[in-house]
């Protein structure tokens, strides 16, 4: 029996077979197939496969060809341990639309080179500053489906004042000596590379400015009573901004 290559794809991959037989050509930014599949094609096999594959009305499948279709093994795509503590933008609508990273953003491809596919680009950082040079190519994985939005359990149990407010109002607000240590109550949900001298940048805001992808900080207090809370394990964060 002829073992067929198994090419490991991250999504739901049309038929290939049925595009075939129906005309359907590879679509623009497609991988090249011959690269694919040149070292598992049987002796006096077409070697232009890619060609045949854009030109499908050109080109039919003989009599006993294997289903093209059994060649592809979809697969969940790798977990690369992002975690956010926060409602993140739609990455790939974001590219889509042509949106450049905002200033200061995490570097991309350090978070990201450990679960990298062989052959996948590393300038990513590049890319998405650049979107509109850099489509992305047919049959990506959702971009969205590399992070994880966990939730932080409940910090405070009464009315808080808006701290995003106070934050960007003239002079910033009074951050009281009493109030308890903010890097103690978020040291563990805090992003790789986040400053940790979160109360000395709360007490002088003047100093320090919020860069425009924070997120709310509104995200980070769950209002609730006293009583409830002590029923609720962890609660899901709200944008009360």
């Amino acid at each position: 029996n002829l073992r067929l290559p198994k090419i490991s794809v991250y999504f739901h991959h049309p038929n290939a077979t049925e595009s075939f037989i129906s005309g359907r050509a590879l679509p623009p930014g497609h991988m090249s197939v011959t690269d694919m599949l040149d070292d598992f094609l049987p002796p006096n096999h077409p070697s232009n496969l890619d060609e045949m594959l854009e030109n499908p009305s050109e080109y039919d499948l003989p009599l006993g060809h294997p289903d093209l279709a059994k060649m592809m093994r979809e697969k969940d795509l790798p977990t690369t341990g992002i975690e956010l503590f926060f409602p993140h933008p739609d990455v790939t609508e974001s590219i889509q639309a042509r949106r450049a990273l905002p200033v200061g953003h995490p570097n991309v491809a350090e978070l990201l080179e450990e679960c990298l596919p062989r052959d996948h680009p590393l300038n990513l950082d590049e890319m998405l500053n650049k979107p509109s040079q850099f489509p992305l190519p047919f049959g990506h994985p959702d971009l969205n489906r590399l992070m994880k939005i966990e939730h932080i359990p409940p910090l405070i149990f009464s009315a808080h004042p808006n701290i995003d407010a106070n934050l960007r109002a003239i002079g910033g607000f009074d951050f009281p000596e009493s109030h308890p240590s903010v890097v103690d109550l978020l040291e563990d949900f805090l992003p790789p590379g986040h400053p940790l001298d979160l109360d000395n940048m709360l007490r002088n805001p003047s100093s320090f400015e919020l860069p425009d992808f924070h997120p709310s900080l509104q995200f980070l207090m769950n209002h609730q009573s006293t009583i409830s809370a002590m029923s609720v394990s962890t609660a899901i964060v709200a944008d009360v901004s």
